[in-house]
């Protein structure tokens, strides 16, 4: 048997260390590969603050971070309280979604803001919008009020976000960033826990849920100081004047953006709740939001309005294949952590009958673990400068964690469900704030704010997905589990009782009417972890390990060899298979099972190149193939230029049609 294997040529790798970088490679050549030796050289400290004031600093920032967080998920457990006093149960949706769709929707403008004026100046102002907001909210006299002031705290939130993480990356060295950065994750996820907790407890108490938001001015007033007298400015364009940084400003895309992300996110979460999914308004949000998105790409790519270093989004960025990965495995994992935050506490709810403030402790197991691997990551990363492992480990934890909480039931014992709660925090922990740190390691130092932004919008990204898919899942399966329960209940209480406003409807019916209401709501939080495991398996495709098509690998090697052993006795061993030099273009979507028509000889001729070296391999060492010849060949007649295009559409399709048949009978000694 002859056997040879080439490396890709569009296979060179970035180093898999956190060593510096010019920028992301313009060729996107960056496959991984073995890591270098060498350390890099320590770099020298960028701040001028130290000792107890820089101590200060960071406990300021994090503090920032941590009520930004305490609001991502306040409302949780308050919105009953909040549709209770105003009565107005219709604007329910809101309450949850005006919050995360600002946060969203402003992240590349704040990106590009920190990339052209001063960082302090912008922290400062961004964190008063966002007290200044949480004071409106606490004191609301409407509904209406209480909206505009969550959406405002959003903006203002993320405006905090993005410069504490733009903060911490210019003042500290390569070694000590993922140290930091990986107490945001610590940080974030202590945060998010504790918002339903403080919410309810407040809500529940004499003090009123307003304190829920009111709590934020407190700590505003002790952290406000050191912010004005100690924290370090960073001035990206120092010396420009306003009226230039001004004009940078790449309004267009910015308005662009805004508009795609608002249109997408209430879509996707109003959709089957406010309105069903084939109403008007549901589809006209998704065009809307699918327009002005390929508006935004448009705009960005040929820089209407703005020019390259000017546009709203580094596009550059996703020709590096290290970022592109970066950024969806940062979608993945915030995907992981919100859906184990936001429906742990809602099975335990209703399969338990706990109060919210009880299921934090439910998911203690899941926060302690996440947050312990986050930390971990932050440190040893830092020291070892390897990434890759954290990556790899992280995401195949991920995905049998999600997978396990796929199995269970409202039958299912407390201690299972801790096991795989761990198993999924240890996951998501392992990486969920990494890519901040290896990202700014990848691109100029000048364009590491952008490369914030970069991250930061995969992070919220992954809120709005994780959240609005797996919530879309669980409000439509739920609303259709319970209208089969409750069949004279109108779809407004059903919706309350998912919503945990109207729940007296489960807990007043009789037991065995109960307990299949439970069972379908369990089956709907089932589906939102079914969510998280399928993108992470899809997210295999990164490397080129199609899942669908590699079993059509092997289908088109298994249904060959047949027609090959018909003509080796009179025309000696055919020499096909694995043909192709390994850059040229791959045609993986024909060689799927979703699709079995499409396996004819012609077809498996024409497509032979995008079959997978190593399953020859292995199928020309079984004893029945001993007298075929797999070899690693190019026959120009497949791969000329008029084929390629051909196949394409760009010329005459019967072209590729006779190259194909060309090809066979060049091959396999038999006419077709």
């Amino acid at each position: 048997m002859s056997f040879s294997h080439e490396k890709r040529s569009g296979d060179s790798s970035d180093d898999t260390r956190l060593s510096p970088s010019p920028g992301p490679d313009s060729s996107g050549n960056e496959a991984l590969r073995e890591p270098q030796v060498e350390k890099p050289a320590p770099d020298p400290c960028p701040r001028n603050v130290h000792g107890v004031k820089w101590f200060l600093v960071v406990c300021a920032l994090l503090s920032a971070l941590f009520l930004y967080a305490l609001d991502n998920t306040v409302v949780a457990n308050v919105q009953a309280k909040v549709v209770e006093t105003y009565q107005r149960v219709d604007l329910v949706p809101w309450l949850g979604v005006s919050f995360a769709l600002a946060s969203a929707a402003t992240t590349l403008p704040w990106s590009k803001a920190y990339g052209t004026f001063s960082a302090k100046k912008l922290f400062i102002g961004s964190t008063t919008v966002f007290m200044g907001a949480s004071a409106l909210c606490g004191g609301a006299p409407d509904i209406d009020s209480f909206i505009v002031g969550r959406a405002i705290a959003g903006a203002g939130g993320c405006g905090m976000y993005m410069g504490l993480l733009t903060l911490l990356s210019v003042t500290t060295t390569n070694a000590e960033r993922p140290k930091y950065l990986s107490l945001t994750g610590f940080i974030w996820g202590i945060g998010t826990v504790l918002g339903p907790v403080v919410g309810g407890s407040l809500g529940d108490s004499s003090a009123t849920w307003r304190w829920a938001f009111y709590l934020n001015l407190l700590v505003g007033v002790v952290i406000g100081p050191i912010y004005v007298l100690l924290l370090p400015d960073f001035k990206p364009q120092a010396g420009v004047p306003l009226t230039s940084r001004l004009a940078q400003i790449d309004y267009i895309g910015t308005a662009l953006s805004i508009g795609s992300v608002l249109c997408l996110i209430m879509a996707m979460n109003f959709g089957g709740v406010l309105w069903s999914w084939d109403a008007g308004r549901s589809i006209g949000l998704f065009v809307t939001a699918g327009v002005l998105l390929i508006l935004f790409v448009l705009q960005q790519v040929f820089q209407i309005g703005t020019t390259f270093e000017n546009r709203l989004f580094p596009m550059h960025f996703w020709k590096s294949r290290t970022m592109i990965c970066l950024f969806f495995t940062m979608m993945l994992a915030t995907f992981g952590s919100f859906i184990g935050i936001f429906y742990l506490p809602l099975y335990y709810q209703f399969t338990r009958g706990i109060t919210a403030v009880e299921t934090s402790v439910h998911l203690l197991p899941f926060i302690l673990f996440l947050v312990a691997f986050n930390l971990l990551n932050g440190q040893f990363m830092g020291r070892t400068g390897y990434y890759y492992p954290w990556y790899i480990v992280g995401s195949l934890m991920e995905l049998i964690g999600g997978v396990l909480m796929y199995t269970v039931d409202e039958h299912t014992l407390n201690a299972k469900i801790y096991g795989y709660t761990i198993i999924l925090g240890t996951g998501v922990g392992c990486f969920c704030q990494a890519g901040f740190a290896v990202a700014q390691m990848k691109v100029k130092p000048t364009e590491i704010p952008y490369s914030v932004g970069f991250m930061t919008v995969g992070q919220m990204l992954g809120i709005v997905f994780g959240t609005g898919m797996s919530g879309a899942l669980f409000v439509n399966y739920g609303q259709q589990a319970l209208q089969r329960v409750f069949p004279h209940v109108s779809k407004t209480e059903i919706a309350d009782a998912l919503a945990g406003v109207g729940s007296g409807l489960i807990d007043s019916a009789k037991p065995y009417v109960k307990a299949e209401a439970i069972h379908g709501i369990t089956r709907a939080i089932q589906l939102a972890y079914l969510m998280c495991a399928k993108n992470l398996f899809d997210s295999r495709s990164w490397s080129g390990d199609w899942t669908d098509q590699i079993p059509g690998h092997v289908v088109f090697v298994l249904r060959l060899l047949p027609q090959l052993r018909e003509t080796t006795n009179s025309f000696g061993s055919p020499r096909v298979l694995n043909t192709g030099k390994e850059s040229t273009n791959l045609f993986l979507d024909d060689l799927t099972l979703k699709e079995p028509s499409r396996f004819n000889i012609p077809n498996f001729a024409a497509h032979a190149a995008t079959s997978v070296t190593i399953t020859l391999k292995r199928i020309a060492e079984a004893p029945e193939n001993k007298d075929i010849i797999f070899i690693h060949s190019h026959p120009g007649v497949v791969s000329t230029d008029l084929f390629m295009k051909s196949w394409a559409g760009k010329f005459d399709p019967s072209k590729a049609t006779s190259a194909c048949w060309r090809f066979c009978e060049a091959y396999t000694g038999r006419s077709w």
